[in-house]
């Protein structure tokens, strides 16, 4: 969005400030990453990687955790799954019980990502294992974006194992939060999902109803 452009903008005009914090520049460059993740990932790699750095150098453990993420996410999408999870598991090597929540939100997602290559492996039993988890700590947070996430997570295994009617509870619980969020693209893809098991069940009028 134009909004977006004019942010990302001011922030690359920032960092040509030699005058702010390395924090602050770690975290101009954590949030660059987010913003090109999907338009430019060799753009977010670069910033990731000097956010990685300086956060190392710093001692910085939020802005280690961020980067770690965004490190893992570029290597699952293209789906160099050892060097994903090799980032995730630096997470949680960083991680103690006294981070901040945010800090718990990243870890839950790298939880989560593991469990999402797990998946695209067929490893359903991994998968659920780490889904679980992850939800675990989001309901500890009461995160209902994160509950979202990782309830949808588990709709999609269940429909994956033929296990429709589990599938079903997860995918209706997922689209309650979805709802309650206001997420759009998160209710369309949990309203399809609960949709398709619908019509492998033949209830033709309720996946016309949910459509």
């Amino acid at each position: 969005t134009a909004e977006a452009q004019i942010k990302k903008d001011s922030l690359e005009r920032v960092l040509w400030n030699s005058n702010i914090l390395d924090t602050n520049r770690v975290l101009i460059h954590e949030k660059l990453a987010y913003h090109y993740r999907f338009i430019s990932p060799d753009t977010a790699f670069y910033h990731a990687t000097l956010a990685h750095n300086l956060s190392q150098k710093l001692k910085y453990n939020f802005g280690l955790i961020y980067s770690l993420n965004h490190l893992g996410v570029y290597y699952q999408n293209r789906g160099q799954y050892n060097q994903s999870i090799f980032y995730y598991n630096e997470m949680l090597v960083h991680f103690s019980k006294n981070c901040s929540p945010r800090i718990f939100k990243a870890i839950a997602l790298a939880i989560n990502n593991i469990g999402m290559i797990h998946f695209e492996k067929e490893e359903y039993v991994e998968a659920e294992y780490y889904f679980q988890n992850a939800l675990k700590i989001d309901k500890y947070l009461n995160d209902p974006k994160g509950i979202a996430r990782e309830l949808g997570n588990l709709g999609k295994l269940k429909i994956a194992q033929g296990n429709n009617d589990s599938a079903i509870v997860c995918l209706t619980q997922s689209l309650d939060y979805e709802k309650s969020l206001h997420h759009t693209i998160g209710m369309l893809e949990t309203m399809a999902d609960i949709g398709k098991v619908y019509y492998q069940q033949k209830k033709y009028q309720e996946a016309k109803m949910i459509l």
